[in-house]
């Protein structure tokens, strides 16, 4: 019997594109070892003769940012998956809207592979409590010592960070598939929004990226250069390739989550009808 295992947020695993290759016994059918990338829903027909995926990554879409940075979406990472024919549905889901004026941002909509592997959509930035989603998003800077920070789903991601308060604050960034989303900072002179957690590593499809960073959270009074949170990427913030967007600075709008990572929106400058950014659209890859 197969051994079927996944790991997901705050695993530390990365997976490239070998595996394990079960042993077919006498008169299984041959096959052609092979790989498959998904960006929109399809079906995938199973090959003859394959019983088992090497390796597999799905990954939800992106929350959009609010105020706080937008979750990033759920990631499922994993390998020695069984599988049987003819045919498995798969879906890829979208990012979440922007908010707008230090609205909600919309939540991320799921992603899967048959019905067993389902990853959950990112959440919403928070204009006062981040959503919940498979990383959740930053709460909004009136939101701090824990409150509004959106959950995350386990083994998928992780909660987003919370505000610093109601005075010369910060909103916290969403969370990623690697780290909780970071706090704001308040302070009338440096105040600052929480940088997105960062992502997760897979060459899986042969190319080394990052997946499911979080969108950094925007601050009360500060301008470019200094009070915006930055996306998440892997082992630190960054925004892009592979992970939320960027924080728009006051005033300014919000940078979206990459395509295709799952990224969380980057929130909109404060006030002024500044928009955020939107989740970035999940991927779905499966190696046999």
């Amino acid at each position: 019997m197969p051994i079927s295992t996944t790991f997901g947020a705050g695993s530390g695993k990365t997976f490239g594109t070998g595996g394990f290759n079960r042993r077919r016994g006498p008169g299984a059918a041959a096959f052609s070892p092979g790989s498959a990338t998904f960006t929109g829903g399809d079906t995938w027909t199973v090959p003859d003769g394959v019983t088992l995926l090497t390796n597999y990554l799905v990954v939800a879409g992106g929350g959009g940012g609010g105020m706080g940075g937008g979750g990033a979406g759920g990631l499922l990472i994993g390998s020695s998956y069984p599988v049987s024919g003819p045919s498995i549905a798969v879906t890829v889901g979208g990012g979440g809207s922007a908010g707008r004026d230090n609205t909600t941002g919309g939540d991320g909509s799921g992603s899967s592979f048959g019905p067993a592997l389902s990853a959950t959509g990112g959440g919403g930035g928070g204009g006062g409590d981040g959503r919940s989603g498979g990383s959740g998003g930053g709460a909004g800077r009136d939101k701090p010592n824990n409150a509004g920070r959106g959950p995350g789903t386990p083994g998928q991601g992780n909660q987003g960070g919370d505000g610093s308060g109601p005075s010369c604050g910060g909103a916290g960034g969403g969370g990623g598939s690697g780290a909780e989303g970071g706090r704001g900072v308040a302070n009338c002179d440096t105040e600052r929004g929480g940088n997105g957690g960062t992502g997760l590593s897979s060459a899986i499809t042969g190319t080394p990226a990052t997946y499911a960073g979080g969108g950094g959270g925007v601050s009360q009074n500060q301008a470019a250069g200094s009070g915006f949170g930055e996306g998440g990427k892997n082992g630190g913030p960054s925004g892009s390739p592979g992970g939320g967007g960027n924080a728009g600075p006051n005033p300014g709008s919000g940078t979206s989550g990459t395509t295709n990572t799952g990224g969380g929106g980057g929130a909109g400058g404060y006030g002024g009808g500044n928009n955020a950014g939107q989740g970035g659209s999940g991927i779905v890859v499966i190696v046999w």
